[in-house]
């Protein structure tokens, strides 16, 4: 988005294959959402409500409102008990150091290049995380993570509908795990889907 000064011309960002869809999916299955950044509380108000996307989180934080990573701090605020974190909830990010849970428990998806895949594909391994584990995402991980198949606690499987991934342990760390065929999705200048609007006129409440 532009700066302040700029904010009466228009802006262009790129949305993730199927985002909208993909929301409404989740949340027929039961999932809430939420929004973790180290951007401004305007600025990521301003971007979800001119792509329409605001209306799928129950909770936009950002930079000094809440820390990033804080499973805790959203289980206490949405009634989930802390004990049950690791077993409904996994965050979604693209950096593998500010994106990560707190809670080390806590099952961590790493897309680098989220542009390149369609966000349904999220929602397939979320729910395939889910019924592995009978209801509970880390237990999902878990078992799709046994045996371990490499050094360092990191398994390569492939799953029908998923395909290859990758599903690492960390001692030192939440389990991570991510699509493993980035190095056969090449860029494309088209990836993503174009939004523009003027900043100015995006409101910001209602």
């Amino acid at each position: 988005m532009a700066h302040l000064a700029t904010a009466h011309e228009p802006v262009t960002v790129k949305l993730r294959p199927n985002i909208h869809e993909t929301l409404d999916r989740l949340a027929d299955e039961g999932f809430a959402h939420t929004v973790l950044t180290l951007a401004s509380h305007t600025y990521a108000e301003v971007i979800l409500r001119a792509t329409g996307l605001r209306q799928h989180f129950l909770e936009v934080c950002g930079v000094g409102e809440r820390a990033k990573g804080d499973a805790e701090g959203i289980a206490r605020k949405f009634g989930i008990p802390v004990e049950e974190c690791h077993q409904r909830m996994l965050f979604v990010g693209d950096h593998p150091l500010f994106d990560v849970p707190q809670d080390r428990r806590v099952v961590f998806h790493f897309e680098p290049h989220p542009l390149r895949r369609s966000a349904e594909a999220v929602a397939d391994l979320a729910l395939t995380l889910r019924a592995r584990g009978q209801g509970s995402l880390r237990a999902g991980f878990d078992e799709l993570a046994r045996p371990e198949r490499g050094p360092g606690g990191i398994a390569h499987i492939s799953i029908d509908g998923l395909g290859p991934l990758v599903l690492a342990r960390r001692d030192d760390g939440c389990p991570i795990v991510a699509f493993d065929d980035e190095h056969r999705t090449a860029a494309r200048e088209d990836e993503g889907t174009a939004v523009t609007f003027v900043p100015a006129e995006i409101p910001l409440r209602g």
